[in-house]
């Protein structure tokens, strides 16, 4: 008679070896453990990644923002210098630096605006070539059928001229 043991620590305890199902069954437990830990370092590290894409982003921002404030704090309103005899307007050195940054921030959005223009036209385009291309079947579709129509219509007209003179020459 063979005892079974559901666990291997009562196997053990008792002085036996745990059976093959209850073997099977620690590795199965074992491997899901694994691959759920696995899984788990992966989502960490991903989210970890991610993190550090935020913060660097972040960290830019903060930059320019500091950097913008600084500008902002140096600028003068307005500086005025004696210069041969006339008052003459001077800027401060960063009101440059400022201003070209201001400006690269314009030319982004021109830039962005420009190409969605571009974009939408170009699919206003693409749409009036297929119109374009459908009245061109559509055209000449009709162009065959009033070449058939014509055609027929001559063959008929033939026929009525026959019948006419036909009738006239019975006629007389």
């Amino acid at each position: 008679m063979q005892i079974i043991f559901s666990t291997t620590k009562e196997a053990e305890a008792a002085g036996g070896s745990p059976t093959k199902k209850v073997k099977d069954a620690q590795v199965k437990e074992g491997a899901k453990y694994l691959a759920g830990a696995g899984q788990s370092m992966e989502r960490d590290a991903d989210r970890r990644q991610r993190l550090r894409e935020v913060e660097d982003q972040l960290h830019e921002k903060d930059k320019r923002i500091d950097m913008l404030e600084k500008l902002l704090a140096e600028r003068p309103k307005t500086g005025m210098s004696m210069t041969q005899g006339h008052m003459s307007m001077e800027e401060h050195p960063n009101e440059q630096m400022y201003k070209d940054l201001l400006k690269q921030e314009e030319n982004k959005k021109f830039a962005y605006a420009a190409q969605k223009t571009i974009q939408t036209l170009q699919n206003i385009i693409e749409d009036k070539n297929e119109q374009l291309a459908r009245k061109e079947e559509i055209i000449k579709k009709m162009r065959e059928e009033y070449i058939a129509h014509k055609t027929e219509d001559a063959q008929e007209i033939a026929r009525l001229s026959e019948l006419a003179i036909k009738y006239i020459s019975l006629s007389h």
